[in-house]
């Protein structure tokens, strides 16, 4: 499992996933920055993103920590 924040632009988050694809391909979970309050400035307090990515994680989990390979947003 691969996790990118919402710092990184589409093409970044691309390039990423060929490169970790080229190795092993992996479910790659990355940051849903239209889930950000309007006008909010940076990333989102620790306990949200935690959470964002749980619910996110959970709901994507295939067996006992398997997920397939794929982008999934939190």
């Amino acid at each position: 499992m691969v996790i990118i924040g919402g710092g990184f632009p589409p093409e970044e988050v691309q390039a990423i996933r060929t490169a970790v694809d080229g190795v092993k391909p992996l479910a790659c979970f990355y940051a849903d920055r239209s889930k950000a309050p309007p006008g909010a400035t940076g990333p989102p307090p620790p306990d949200v993103i935690k959470q964002r990515l749980m619910e996110s994680i959970n709901a994507e989990e295939k067996g006992e920590g398997e997920w397939v390979p794929g982008l999934y947003m939190f």
